[in-house]
């Protein structure tokens, strides 16, 4: 699991990815933007969803390798950080309440419904609850910190290349 360490690294990271975004498109923090996020976050979502899986009954293809997965994960990671850094959530008062149940189709409608709790009242407990829910997908996946944290830095270059790149 993460821990508070790891979480203000990653909000750390995000800061200064989301502050050269921001500066090199000349874009300010609104509502429009706030709202992208949201919708860029159900999108990684439902792309992580997609290369698990589980959902598909009708079919006997296996989940997508681990790698691409946690690709996908830390995808959703970049906006749920994003996003918990344009509310100032402080991530140092964090409490991880781990689940019992570990399920990941169980885990996606949470998720969806936590993303849609928050879009309905940006709160801080709100928020807190997202992340929560987000966290469990590493205990039901055994994502260890390190996998999450690797691939994380791994994808936060690649990004600013990207805008390098005029992506």
């Amino acid at each position: 699991m993460l821990e508070i360490k790891d979480l203000l690294y990653l909000s750390k990271k995000q800061e200064e990815l989301d502050e050269y975004i921001m500066t090199s498109k000349k874009l300010s923090l609104n509502e429009e933007i706030d709202n992208n996020k949201i919708i860029a976050l159900i999108v990684e979502i439902s792309e992580f969803i997609n290369e698990c899986r589980a959902f598909k009954y009708w079919s006997n293809k296996p989940s997508s390798d681990k790698s691409i997965v946690l690709e996908e994960f830390v995808d959703s990671l970049h906006f749920i950080i994003s996003i918990g850094n344009d509310i100032v959530f402080n991530f140092s008062n964090y409490k991880y309440n781990a689940w019992d149940k570990k399920d990941i189709n169980y885990w996606s409608i949470e998720m969806y419904k936590s993303i849609m709790s928050f879009q309905g009242f940006r709160s801080h407990k709100n928020y807190s609850s997202l992340l929560n829910t987000f966290m469990n997908c590493m205990n039901i996946l055994d994502f260890s910190s390190d996998d999450v944290l690797n691939s994380y830095n791994k994808k936060n270059e690649t990004n600013f290349k990207r805008q390098d790149n005029n992506y």
